[in-house]
């Protein structure tokens, strides 16, 4: 008997860029489509992905098998498979939305006028070098005229992408700037947020000027047509996928920030309440009751420290949502690439470095908590590697189920309590 019951779920995959989303959508695909076992242990015979599918996984899956990457999420994606029984009667569809995490980061910004998201921006930014182009040219633009207001824009987005490829920042708005799909109004994206110190004055003096009142218009035109969170509110589960590997080897502040940046991510949804109020709210709004919280790159660590990865993302999530008690249910796992970088063995990472040797092999330290990083040096000793990805190591791994198996059981555990 399936451990499905509903004929429709929708789940959410939430994550920001780089943390193998479309990587773990694709070998969850790959599975259902050609892995009969798995199909059994979840007590169906067949599997089919739906026509007309935003999700191009037959497209990454020949890429993954040439060993390249496939391209991250753009733009929203829809992957819905489609589960029969052994007489080919659909009885469960499952509905995987993907959403690129800098998008879902821009929805703060419906709080936020332009006056406070431009302070916002400056306490952010504005003491980080990636910005100190931008603000220097800002402080000495005495009239603005078009041709300013162009390279201002120019020059903030120019800095937000530096603190994202550089600096490994991703709490960073507008994620358009960042990330566009190709389909925005070239003309309204232009603007920039103002320095203020917060004072009447310089608000009503500004609120004169042509450009300051362009970039407020521009603003606002984005809010209302890029921001769609209309899309957020009718999932019943949700799978978050963190790279906490990256977040520890890029260092305290990238940590710090990508910390912030997953705490506005688990603002935008609305989770299922214990309360008796709550459950009647849910019957007739769908709300999230079940999220699963899985860090990848378990293939790059050592059997001697994954213990402590597990502890990593324990204490990970236990700072980012302590403050956001709406989450009521949670748990976390971690689990391997679908693509492994590694050789056979104790997780031995090979990887190029910078100084030019080949295939060098690393067993990397780990530590129970993030107090014990060394961050001056890295928390991951590898700041000379420069590709930790390549032919002679890589390979795929259609049949890497057990996690997957568990991250699913574990998403739907009501419906299996149910049968």
């Amino acid at each position: 008997k399936s451990m499905f019951n509903n004929k429709k779920m929708n789940i959410a995959i939430t994550g920001l860029s780089r943390s193998g989303k479309t990587v773990f959508l694709t070998s969850l695909a790959d599975n259902f489509v050609n892995n009969q076992d798995w199909m059994k242990s979840l007590g169906y015979a067949t599997a089919n992905i739906a026509d007309g599918q935003s999700f191009n996984h037959n497209q990454y899956i020949k890429k993954i098998k040439k060993c390249e990457w496939p391209k991250g999420t753009s733009k929203l994606a829809e992957l819905k498979i489609e589960l029969f029984d052994k007489n080919n009667k659909k009885i469960q569809t499952l509905n995987f939305m993907d959403y690129p995490g800098e998008w879902i980061l821009d929805f703060k910004l419906l709080k936020l006028k332009f006056e406070a998201w431009s302070m916002d921006c400056y306490n952010l930014y504005g003491s980080l070098d990636q910005m100190s182009e931008f603000y220097t040219k800002l402080e000495t633009v005495q009239s603005y005229s078009k041709s300013d207001m162009i390279q201002l824009s120019n020059l903030f987005k120019k800095g937000l992408k530096e603190l994202k490829e550089n600096a490994h920042f991703y709490n960073l708005t507008p994620g358009r700037f960042i990330m566009p799909d190709g389909e925005e109004d070239e003309e309204k994206m232009i603007f920039f947020p103002f320095k203020l110190d917060g004072s009447v004055k310089q608000l009503n003096k500004l609120q004169k000027n042509k450009i300051y009142k362009e970039c407020e218009s521009n603003y606002n035109f984005y809010k209302k047509n890029y921001i769609k969170i209309n899309k957020f509110k009718n999932f019943d589960k949700q799978i978050v996928m963190l790279d906490l590997f990256e977040m520890l080897y890029n260092g305290e502040d990238a940590y710090d920030n990508i910390q912030q940046a997953i705490k506005h991510m688990f603002e935008q949804y609305e989770y299922q309440q214990q309360a008796a109020w709550a459950k009647v709210y849910s019957y007739f709004h769908k709300t999230i009751n079940n999220t699963a919280i899985v860090a990848t790159k378990l293939d790059l660590i050592s059997s001697k420290y994954q213990d402590n990865y597990k502890m990593l993302l324990d204490e990970l999530v236990e700072g980012t949502i302590k403050k956001k008690t709406t989450i009521p249910r949670s748990h976390r796992f971690v689990m391997s690439s679908l693509v492994t970088t590694t050789k056979k063995g104790d997780n031995i990472l090979v990887a190029n470095l910078e100084n030019g040797e080949k295939n060098k092999e690393f067993i990397i330290p780990l530590p129970a908590s993030v107090v014990d990083c060394k961050w001056g040096k890295g928390a991951i000793p590898l700041n000379t590697v420069t590709q930790p990805f390549h032919k002679e190591y890589s390979k795929l791994e259609p049949l890497r189920t057990d996690k997957m198996l568990d991250v699913l059981q574990y998403i739907i555990k009501d419906k299996i309590d149910e049968r």
